[in-house]
């Protein structure tokens, strides 16, 4: 248990980038599951089992439409991108997107700096704490 203030640096909560699903691989963007550090796992409670992870889209870069089995809320924090949502929706800082549970949705990164923001999920697993179980199915293209 911690005893003291700790400073938990966002580049030490580790990264992943892509997921497999019956054997396609799919690029994620920047996404960083608050549960895959140590002592942010055993800070979180689990009693609320909230999942949180930094996410992050470069200029260009588009995670595919998918859907995930649990309410999701995307808080924009920097850039501009867009909602992949039955054509693109723009997405700016401070935006806050709420993802109901199995709905399709993407997003992409613009110009210059691409998105940022965090992921949260109030129920179960994060999406990717688990990235050989990812809670997330692709949209057959």
């Amino acid at each position: 248990m911690l005893s003291t203030v700790t400073i938990v640096p966002r580049s030490e909560v580790q990264a992943v980038t892509e997921v497999f699903e019956d054997g396609e691989k799919h690029f994620l963007g920047e996404q960083r599951d608050f549960r895959r550090h140590p002592a942010l796992a055993e800070f979180l409670a689990e009693t609320v089992r909230l999942g949180i992870a930094f996410v992050r889209l470069g200029p260009g870069q588009t995670l595919e439409p998918h859907r995930h089995p649990t309410r999701s809320m995307i808080i924009v924090c920097r850039g501009r991108g867009v909602l992949l949502d039955n054509g693109e929706k723009p997405l700016n800082e401070g935006d806050i997107v709420l993802v109901p549970e199995d709905y399709p949705h993407g997003f992409r990164g613009l110009e210059p700096t691409g998105v940022e923001g965090l992921s949260l999920q109030f129920e179960g697993l994060g999406l990717y704490e688990d990235v050989e179980n990812a809670r997330v199915n692709f949209e057959k293209k």
